[in-house]
């Protein structure tokens, strides 16, 4: 009994490394989604709010200095490692 165990132990772990190779192979054939990116921030300073753009997402985020449009205030936020931002000022009710 403990020897068909063992053969079924070692069978369940063959198919699932089995299954995970296939499965890290189709990640990494798959192509890299750039899924854009956009985020409204409010003015620590003058709190009046702009929008940050930039072209895709990449898992890992990092704090980024964002200048506001507005009053020039260095506002921190965090935003996809190896991405330009791009600062664009909404309109402002009085």
């Amino acid at each position: 009994m403990l020897v068909t165990l063992l053969k079924q132990a070692k069978a369940n772990t063959r198919k699932c490394r089995t299954q995970s190779r296939r499965y890290i192979e189709t990640l990494v054939a798959r192509p890299r989604r750039e899924v854009p990116v956009e985020k409204i921030i409010t003015c620590t300073k003058c709190r009046k709010t702009f929008t940050v753009s930039g072209p895709y997402s990449s898992a890992k985020q990092v704090p980024q200095g964002v200048t506001c449009p507005f009053c020039g205030e260095a506002n921190d936020v965090l935003w996809p490692m190896d991405t330009a931002v791009t600062t664009i000022p909404k309109n402002q009710s009085a």
